[in-house]
């Protein structure tokens, strides 16, 4: 799944909201994300699975990025459905191959996942904000192997998914973590819930790779 630092400029202290106000936003828009996710996949589950699909899924996610840079939240709003709505798309025959209790138990791990880590973000903030180079050079080390896997290893896939697991578990809390360092904006809000969505869903697709290996 495709992963960028939306966020990663720093925008002014101009219209800021509170703070209250700044995570209800957060929370809301990760939420409908996740909603408009499950209904796109439900709709799409039998589409079929091809190069076709993948291109259209990376050309619109590029577009979310990019209108994601607007400091306009309705801009950055529109982007985040450019990715949101592709993804659930791309989800569709992959979470309808995945038996009930797989899909149950993944996305009860998943969600307890994250909230740990933005618990940890939330009390630990300078530690987890410490992170953000390591990530990058061990996400871009993580695509290489995976790359490299796909063609010579194959069985090494089992691995590579723990430690991508482990690497988007990390992510969000680096990424929450910066939330509520950066200035607390509407456009900032959208723009990390755009990060987060990444970070969960890869979350998702990996724990949901294992443990339908264990099933």
């Amino acid at each position: 799944m495709f992963k960028s630092d939306v966020f990663d400029r720093e925008n002014s202290a101009a219209d800021e909201i509170s703070a209250s106000l700044y995570n209800f936003i957060i929370g809301a828009v990760l939420l409908w994300g996740f909603f408009l996710t499950g209904v796109v996949q439900h709709q799409f589950a039998h589409v079929h699975f091809g190069w076709p699909l993948m291109i259209g899924y990376f050309v619109s996610s590029f577009v979310g990025i990019m209108l994601s840079r607007s400091q306009n939240a309705l801009i950055s709003l529109l982007g985040y459905h450019f990715i949101v709505v592709p993804t659930g798309i791309l989800l569709g025959p992959f979470v309808n191959a995945l038996s009930p209790q797989v899909l149950q138990n993944t996305l009860f791990l998943t969600g307890g996942v994250t909230f740990g880590m933005m618990g940890g973000a939330t009390f630990f903030p300078a530690l987890f904000l410490k992170l953000g180079r390591a990530l990058f050079f061990s996400l871009i080390a993580l695509l290489v192997v995976s790359l490299l896997s796909m063609f010579f290893f194959p069985g090494a896939y089992t691995i590579i998914d723990y430690v991508a697991a482990g690497i988007f578990s990390l992510y969000i809390a680096y990424d929450y973590a910066r939330a509520q360092a950066i200035p607390k904006t509407m456009d900032n809000a959208v723009d990390v819930c755009i990060a987060l969505y990444l970070d969960i869903i890869n979350l998702f697709i990996r724990l949901a790779s294992i443990l339908s290996r264990r099933d």
